[in-house]
């Protein structure tokens, strides 16, 4: 009696202990399973937002305002866009230096973004690349940018347009995802700073829980884990990375998670219920083991007890009817069976709904991928089931207003008429009725689909394709329908169309040679009459020759040529054209890449510059003969000057003697006879020795002129420094009353002839000696400064300076700015400079303002 009863009590016991671990396990599945199809449910709708946004990037960078650069219309064109785009917070054009040219918002002046990663993997990949999070240089607000690369004809890449998505807007939109209670939800971007946390508003902008960043980077493309969130709470995780085609590293993170406290609480309320139901389980069979025992059927328990243990351990195939037979405890055994039998039923039944749940999330992951074109569902009935917000927008109806109606309204909204849609024939299958609506309908296994064709408004045309939706035992259960505006595209289209007439035109109509050659086989694929007329050759019988028969180069040659053309982008080339008659004439051509019908060829525009070649044959030998009379005349006015200089020193000279003796005398008189001569005779006396004097300083001055372009000069290493402080101590030594503040630099060397550039130093500080005279505090600086790689060397003073309008004549002979009772001079000091500096190879020059005083620079180009 004791065993039966402990028997029939521990039984019941351990089925509550095995269905509470299995209802455990079963929870945790079912709610990590929760956080998993919300994970994919953002990540599906981010890659709908992002493809959406490519659509749109592609249809900017074919309308002509941004191929021209009208920064003004499209300015306008933008700023129109994102009013109807609210997730968009901003749209950028950049040109590939990354400086802003348009943008949808105003904007103060242009904006360099070449630092952004979007413009950076953008202009390296070519294709759509993902910024990062960052507070907007126009918005001043978070948002997430991407960029697409906008390219000519060529592939080059002309401008980058900048797609900013708003964050708040972005967080407006999450907020709206019907999650269940306490359940979190982060996004972050491929650095790991939290774009969207929707439990913890204020860590938007900081970084993500390393740990946990470091599981997802590290981890499978999506996953599960459990860990403790950043805002302290052990969760359950499920994770997905989103990434652009092209871009290895994802741009964003998603990530959802569950509570571990909540699961707990669930499974111990459930646990709860079923330790009550299987205490009053347990209850009863106590008393039916007291009521059995006393029947003496202890064996058939055993054989209860045993299958029980069999179905704990998940064998539902026992089944203990045949060895329990009879009485209570063989309808005990039936109902056991019975039991075994639904449960196993029902695994069955539950494996085939979790497969069906399976199916309908792909069936809803295939339908989200259409979101970024207009979309709606309808059931078997043909009552709308689903209005996506493209829809929304292209129809005017929102999904409120559509949803559970008839798809006959779906008609009225796109066609103006109550009138099935194209999603009807899926369920109808009525083709006569269809091609009726859509003559142009095309099938393709189980779609269909039309080209295009106009809305109601008569301005816009959509293109649209529908399929079936299937239910898990693969059945018709509804059907799906695409539509997509392709208005621009059509008006793409039409200029494309117009285009190639006026391109027909000018082929046609232009005077100009012109050829259209197929890069790859070399052989002329069209000719217009211009070039018929000049090679000699009808327009068919040009058709179809390779270029060769007018090019005279080699075809090995020819073909390396057209290589350049193709590959390299070569856009010029002179080549020998042979016309029909055996003439061959020099050609310049003009060549660039062109598209016709689909076909990548070659335009080359051929130009015939016979005459100009032999105008410029002509103008060689002009220039030839010109330079050869140059020549000679620079040779005869070379030895013009040397005879001039020779003549100059040679007078010079022979006037010195004359002129001493002529002083010498003077002086006699004055010192010998001067009581008997009268005022005025010595006063005349006096006139003519100082005349004399400064006739015989205005000979040295000219003496020294002539050696300055003689003397044979001997080049080392001089020290202007040295140079200079023993100029100063000269002049401080003839000038002892004068007390002037010099500062001469140290290190000041160069290459040159010493004798020739000692004069030049003492000829100008000599000038800025003389001109600080009147100076109350004069100053001489010497020094150097280093300027584009030259050195350039100055003599700077503080005194009376000069007008620059004069500057041009100081370095002439005899020209003088100032007079002698002013100072004296013979005005050959600075010409003497100059010509020393010239044999040197260097230059001079001169910066002065009057009353403030003059700088002296020069180089010296040994």
């Amino acid at each position: 009696m004791i065993i039966l009863i402990v028997v029939m009590t521990v039984v019941p016991l351990g089925i509550i202990l095995y269905s509470a671990f299995r209802q455990q396990n079963y929870t945790v599945h079912e709610e990590r399973l929760v956080a998993e199809r919300l994970a994919d449910e953002i990540s599906n709708d981010q890659e709908v937002l992002l493809s959406g946004t490519e659509q749109l990037l592609i249809t900017l960078s074919h309308l002509p305002a941004i191929r021209k650069h009208d920064t003004e219309e499209t300015n306008h064109l933008l700023a129109e866009l994102i009013k109807q785009s609210p997730q968009i917070a901003n749209i950028l054009m950049i040109d590939p230096t990354g400086r802003t040219w348009a943008s949808a918002l105003p904007a103060r002046g242009t904006i360099d973004v070449s630092d952004r990663r979007y413009f950076k993997n953008a202009m390296a990949t070519g294709q759509l690349s993902s910024g990062e999070f960052v507070i907007g240089r126009v918005l001043n607000k978070p948002v997430l940018n991407f960029g697409y690369p906008i390219k000519n004809a060529a592939g080059h890449i002309t401008n980058i347009a900048m797609v900013a998505l708003s964050l708040e807007k972005y967080h407006q939109l999450l907020k709206m995802k019907k999650m269940p209670p306490r359940t979190s939800l982060v996004l972050t971007d491929h650095r790991g700073i939290i774009l969207f946390d929707a439990t913890a508003q204020q860590f938007i902008g900081r970084q993500d829980n390393n740990r946990i960043f470091q599981r997802m980077t590290e981890g499978p493309d999506m996953g599960t884990f459990e860990a403790v969130g950043i805002t302290g709470i052990r969760r359950y995780f499920a994770y997905q990375k989103v990434r652009l085609s092209g871009e290895e590293k994802p741009y964003m993170y998603v990530r959802t998670g569950i509570p571990v406290e909540t699961v707990a609480k669930r499974i111990r309320s459930e646990l709860l219920l079923h330790v009550g139901v299987m205490t009053t389980v347990m209850i009863m069979a106590i008393v039916l083991a007291a009521y059995i025992s006393k029947r003496g059927l202890i064996d058939k328990v055993v054989a209860l007890r045993n299958a029980t243990q069999r179905v704990a351990q998940g064998d539902l195939t026992v089944r203990v009817s045949e060895h329990v037979s009879g009485g209570e405890l063989g309808e005990l055994g039936c109902a056991f069976d019975e039991m075994a039998r639904q449960l196993a039923e029902d695994i069955t039944e539950r494996q085939r709904a979790e497969q069906a749940l399976r199916d309908s999330e792909r069936r809803f992951a295939d339908l989200v991928k259409f979101l970024p074109d207009a979309m709606f569902a309808l059931d078997r009935n043909g009552i709308v089931i689903a209005w996506n917000r493209e829809m929304e927008v292209m129809s005017g109806l929102s999904a409120a207003d559509i949803v559970g109606r008839d798809c006959r309204e779906v008609g009225r909204a796109l066609h103006g008429e109550p009138r099935e849609v194209l999603a009807n024939f899926i369920l109808s299958r009525d083709e006569d009725l269809l091609r009726r609506y859509y003559p142009s309908v095309k099938f393709d296994g189980d779609h269909v689909f039309t080209e295009d064709h106009p809305m109601k408004t008569g301005n816009r045309w959509i293109w649209a394709i529908a399929g079936p939706l299937f239910d898990s035992s693969g059945n018709v259960a509804g059907a799906i329908e695409v539509v997509r505006d392709v208005t621009d595209r059509k008006m793409i289209e039409e200029e494309l169309r117009r285009s190639e007439i006026r391109y027909r035109r000018l082929f046609q109509d232009s005077h100009a040679v012109m050829l259209l050659l197929d890069s790859k086989t070399g052989c002329i694929v069209d000719a217009n009459p211009a070039a018929s007329s000049y090679y000699g050759y009808s327009i068919n019988e040009l058709r179809g020759k390779p270029i060769s028969m007018i090019n005279t180069l080699s075809p090995e040659k020819i073909a390396q040529e057209l290589v350049l053309a193709r590959k390299e982008g070569r856009r010029h080339f002179f080549f020998e054209h042979r016309l029909a008659s055996g003439q061959v004439h020099p050609v310049e051509v003009f060549s660039g890449p062109i598209e016709i019908d689909g076909k990548p060829l070659l335009f080359s525009i051929v130009h015939d510059i016979t005459k100009r070649r032999e105008a410029e044959e002509k103008l060689q030998a002009m220039n030839t003969e010109l330079e050869q009379r140059v020549l000679e005349r620079t040779t005869q006015l070379e030895e013009a000057n040397r005879e001039l200089e020779s003549f100059s020193y040679s007078v010079s000279h022979d006037l010195q003697a004359p002129l001493r003796h002529m002083t010498a005398y003077s002086r006699i008189l004055l010192d010998d006879f001067q009581d008997k001569l009268d005022a005025d005779a010595v006063g005349y006396l006096d006139r003519i020795v100082q005349n004399g004097a400064k006739m015989e300083s205005l000979i040295d001055a000219l003496l020294q002129l002539s050696r300055a372009g003689r003397t044979d000069m001997t080049i080392s290493t001089v020290n202007l420094t040295v140079l200079a402080n023993e100029m100063i101590n000269e002049l401080r030594l003839e000038d002892l009353e004068r007390t002037v503040r010099v500062t001469i630099a140290e290190g000041l060397t160069t290459r040159g002839d010493p004798v020739l550039l000692r004069s030049v130093l003492e000829n100008v500080l000599r000038n800025a000696w003389k001109y600080t005279r009147q100076t109350d505090e004069a100053i001489i600086e010497v020094g150097a400064e280093e300027k584009n790689g030259s050195t350039i060397f100055f003599v700077r003073d503080n005194g009376i300076g000069f007008d620059m309008a004069y500057a041009d004549k100081i370095f002439d002979a005899f020209q003088r700015l100032h007079t002698d009772e002013d100072f004296r001079g013979s005005g050959i000091g600075l010409a003497t400079v100059k010509r020393i500096i010239n044999r040197h190879g260097g230059d001079i020059w001169v910066q002065a303002e009057k009353g403030k005083g003059t700088t002296v620079y020069f180089t010296i180009g040994c």
